[in-house]
């Protein structure tokens, strides 16, 4: 309900070849380094798509596709976390490191930190300027999480299909894709009153908070002993890998 349409459409058309790249990067390398980690196939594709997009709401989106485990869930969230603190340190260091004005900064920021709040942090320590361009950049980024989930329906229906399961499209295709666009046509027709957005953002900031901890809470410390450091290398690996690639696109390519 806090876009519209025609928001949807004209946010950060500039930085969306660096967006498809990284995505790209960002999956390909966690499914290369999770399969030399022998982790489950959930596992490594939440890990992608958590670094890939915008963490853990792209992780709850994506974890019914593949019928992830609470555990698998809880792994790659915490993972996702663990490199957004760092990264809202992190970055605006490296960003006066490299002598970044506001608009390189806040598309390295957009496309290369995980999580919007971690974005918003690091943007705003860095300038006004900054924060208004990440924050277009990351939105722009969290949108790709419509396709991605819709590609990764079609997958995993034809793995399914390959192994002889039945596929039910309606356990498939994810509900958000249809509320989510839904709730963009509601808003461009105005019949959604903008009083009501930041009541709408509230309450979708507390739904997704609590539907983590849910998750969180079904999880023993012991799971996590179990799982080892392979799945933080993962994270690492893919965040290392998206970040240059950031870097990479911005200075050499674009």
């Amino acid at each position: 309900f806090t876009m519209s349409f025609a928001q949807v459409s004209q946010t950060g058309a500039s930085s969306f070849p660096v967006t498809i790249v990284t995505i790209s990067i960002a999956f390909l390398t966690a499914l290369l380094v999770g399969n030399f980690f022998k982790l489950s196939r959930p596992l490594k594709i939440l890990v992608g798509f958590g670094t890939a997009i915008c963490g853990g709401s792209a992780i709850a989106a994506a974890s019914p596709i593949i019928r992830a485990e609470d555990d698998e869930v809880a792994l790659s969230i915490s993972t996702i976390f663990l490199f957004n603190v760092i990264a809202v340190f992190l970055f605006p260091f490296l960003g006066h490191m490299m002598g970044m004005d506001a608009s390189q900064f806040g598309l390295f920021a957009g496309t290369a930190i995980n999580d919007t709040s971690s974005v918003v942090a690091a943007g705003a320590s860095y300038s006004a300027e900054a924060l208004e361009i990440a924050t277009i950049v990351k939105l722009t980024r969290a949108l790709m999480i419509v396709p991605a989930c819709l590609v990764l329906s079609f997958v995993e229906a034809r793995r399914m299909k390959q192994e002889g399961q039945s596929v039910q499209w309606k356990n498939i295709v994810p509900m958000f894709i249809i509320w989510f666009m839904v709730a963009s046509i509601i808003t461009s027709v105005g019949l959604f009153p903008n009083f009501l957005v930041p009541y709408a953002k509230l309450a979708s900031n507390w739904l997704m908070a609590m539907a983590l901890a849910g998750i969180g809470m079904q999880v023993s410390f012991q799971q996590f002993k179990e799982a080892g450091a392979k799945p933080i290398l993962t994270g690492l690996a893919t965040w290392f890998m998206v970040t240059v690639t950031s870097l990479i696109m911005q200075y050499f390519v674009l």
